[in-house]
């Protein structure tokens, strides 16, 4: 079922200061999964690679960025994080939400890379 979601946001005057629609398209829990790991193992894999190198080169610059070490693990916990905040906003949002599933998906593949090495 596809049902539009309007989101406005007006000043104090009544002028619109923000304006979002959305499409909500309902998916049960089998099929963001299904759509979780498409996005992780057939397109983002090809648009930016192996996920264990991504993330280990994010872990770099993070750790130069904030001056602290950063582990993949903690990328994948800070990109699920950033999904969450976002989804505190647009709960009804469903590619944060399969986003979300991918990282979780992602970081426990990466733990268990880190572990054997």
């Amino acid at each position: 079922m596809v049902e539009p979601k309007e989101k406005i946001l007006y000043d104090l005057d009544g002028d619109i200061i923000y304006e979002e629609s959305a499409m909500e398209i309902e998916m049960n829990r089998s099929e963001i999964l299904s759509k979780a790991d498409s996005l992780i193992s057939f397109d983002r894999n090809k648009e930016y690679g192996n996920a264990s190198k991504n993330f280990s080169d994010i872990a770099k610059g993070w750790s130069v960025l904030f001056g602290v070490e950063i582990t993949s693990e903690q990328v994948s916990l800070g990109m699920a994080w950033v999904k969450m905040a976002r989804l505190i906003k647009t709960p009804y949002h469903l590619d944060s939400w399969c986003d979300l599933a991918g990282y979780a998906a992602l970081g426990g593949e990466v733990s268990q890379l880190e572990e054997e090495e």
